[in-house]
């Protein structure tokens, strides 16, 4: 789905490959790139298409790099939509302000986190009195 109003863009689907970090420019900053399914739509054969936007993420690329996967739900804030001809068809894309993640995304981050806790060591046999 795409919400466009005065204040900006809100494009809500879920990623539809692997994000890839890219380094442009002659400064070599990092941007995250993916492409975003935000729907679909029938075709003339009758067939079901998705609808793709493609989705460049300048602020904390680096570090959201591998925390995002394909299929992943999120919602993605810009200012406005660029498009641009290439081969007859029409690609549009959008320059993040904010990636939201799903809870899904949120969980499966927080399991990671947990995992690397290491475990607790066994108390000891011979606890002092008043210790268990």
């Amino acid at each position: 789905m795409i919400v466009n109003s005065k204040t900006g863009l809100l494009v809500s689907g879920t990623i539809g490959k692997r994000p890839e970090l890219r380094h442009v420019g002659q400064n070599d900053r990092p941007v995250l790139k993916f492409s975003l399914r935000y729907g679909s739509e029938q075709d003339a054969s009758g067939k079901r298409r998705g609808k793709y936007i493609d989705v460049d993420v300048w602020e904390n690329a680096e570090e959201l790099d591998g925390m995002l996967a394909e299929d992943d739900p999120v919602i993605v804030t810009a200012q406005d939509i660029k498009s641009r001809e290439y081969n007859g068809k029409t690609y549009h894309s959008i320059s993040a302000t904010g990636v939201y993640p799903g809870a899904g995304v949120v969980f499966r981050w927080l399991q990671q986190v947990i995992n690397m806790i290491p475990a607790a060591p066994a108390a000891p046999v011979n606890a002092p009195d008043g210790f268990q």
